[in-house]
């Protein structure tokens, strides 16, 4: 099972400091480690590929059935224009960056990436002098 907890903030604005949560439309996919988009179970259907809405300040989903451990694919399409903060680890990027077949969650996968080698290469260099700056081989093998 994959559970996912989606959470929005809306900050008020003069003349109306109550503010509804927005409909949020969130497109979303999930791939393998091995490259594959993975089908999945979801209110019963199944399904590769699924728009969820949400439109209340916090909404709990769940997913299930999966044939390998599933990386998610966020915001496919950037189906709403939205921050998005996540705790991700560097490998879903580079899977993501590798296999997925939409080229926004491609491109941006790319972009994070590239930004976390950058602040782990700058914190080794800047803070502890005796190690140099390398890229790791993961994120350059992602580039090709």
């Amino acid at each position: 099972e994959y559970h996912l907890t989606i959470r929005q903030n809306v900050q008020p604005t003069p003349g109306q400091p109550d503010k509804e949560p927005f409909y949020i439309p969130i497109k979303i996919a999930f791939w393998g480690q091995s490259g594959k988009k993975l089908n999945f179970h979801y209110q019963g259907q199944i399904s590769n590929e699924i728009v969820l809405v949400l439109n209340q300040a916090s909404k709990n989903f769940k997913f299930s059935n999966f044939s390998e451990k599933p990386v998610l694919s966020f915001l496919r399409d950037f189906s709403a224009p939205v921050i998005v903060n996540r705790a991700i680890q560097p490998q879903e990027w580079i899977s993501l960056m590798k296999f997925d077949d939409n080229l926004f969650i491609r491109w941006e996968s790319g972009q994070s990436l590239f930004i976390h080698e950058f602040k782990r290469c700058f914190n080794v260099e800047f803070d502890n002098n005796s190690q140099s700056m390398e890229i790791s081989l993961e994120f350059l093998s992602a580039l090709k």
